[in-house]
């Protein structure tokens, strides 16, 4: 009779075990990434006309919050038209970083520079990309 508890508690464990284990197994480690992918959210501080040509605008915006893992370099970043991926990307010297506090990476406080867009982004947005991965859009009006 005494081994029928000791069989029991020896269960018990073992069963234990074997959901602990197998619970790490199955645990995708890619949908936690998934579940908060990093994303800023800029605010259009200031837009102006570019001096003498009214038909291109400059922009600057301002990153208010930033949120997930892992935070991008300022080099990887780009800039389209909308968020939509064929959409032609803007490029230098249209797109300037200004990394406040010196990282290298996307965080908050930090300033992004747009100058010179077409006055057709004027009335649309501007989407913020990082390795391939929307993380910010932001209209332009």
């Amino acid at each position: 009779m005494a081994g029928r508890p000791v069989f029991l508690v020896a269960l018990v464990v073992c069963v234990f075990t074997a959901l602990a284990v197998a619970t790490w197994f199955l645990d995708d480690p890619q949908a936690e990434e998934d579940a908060d992918p990093f994303h800023i959210t800029p605010l259009l501080s200031e837009i102006q006309a570019k001096g003498p040509d009214g038909n291109l605008t400059d922009a600057a915006l301002w990153v208010a919050v930033v949120g997930g893992e892992p935070r991008p370099f300022w080099a990887d970043l780009q800039v389209t038209q909308g968020a939509v991926t064929g959409t032609p990307a803007l490029g230098p010297p249209v797109l300037v970083i200004d990394d406040q506090d010196g990282d290298g990476v996307v965080t908050e406080g930090d300033l992004v520079y747009l100058y010179g867009l077409d006055a057709p982004v004027d009335g649309g947005s501007i989407a913020l990309w990082a390795d391939g991965q929307l993380i910010a859009e932001v209209d332009i009006t």
